[in-house]
């Protein structure tokens, strides 16, 4: 694992994958789609929906939106979570949509071998970029959910 970047994301989740299976889901058991700015709120939420699939999440927007699609994807992320320890595993275990949270750690790639193989993830370093390979991939260290502080 390589650092490459502090990171701290705030806002609200809008939505969640859980994931088990294979050297990705181990190391990186969920999906936290969230999203921040004048996406948070509420009379907003009438005109934009979420929703998350394997390792993705996508956003819609209806007609009349106050918010364009330019601001959606500027302000918004899918983070590929890597807890730092078990804690910290415990505390997004809990984390439903809609809560508000605010992550701190380290945006980084991973290179390694999983069954004799070579297996390579990197993270996006670009808030504008979207698509694939724009996900963040985040190995979180201090996790706050409402008032709640996990370490």
């Amino acid at each position: 694992m390589t650092p490459l970047a502090e990171y701290k994301l705030s806002g609200i989740v809008v939505g969640k994958g859980s994931y088990s299976s294979g050297w990705d889901g181990e190391l990186s058991p969920m999906d936290l789609a969230v999203a921040w700015g004048k996406l948070t709120e509420p009379e907003n939420g009438r005109y934009v929906t979420y929703s998350q699939g394997y390792r993705w999440y996508h956003y819609r927007w209806r007609e009349g939106s106050p918010v364009a699609p330019s601001y959606i994807a500027f302000h918004s992320s899918n983070n590929h979570i890597i807890p730092a320890n078990e804690n910290i595993r415990r505390a997004i275990k809990t984390i439903k949509r809609k809560d508000r949270i605010v992550l701190k750690g380290f945006l980084v790639n991973l290179r390694g071998s999983s069954k004799g193989r070579v297996v390579a993830w990197n993270t996006s370093l670009s808030r504008t970029d979207t698509g694939n390979g724009s996900c963040e991939l985040f190995y979180v260290s201090h996790v706050r959910i409402d008032t709640k502080v996990y370490e």
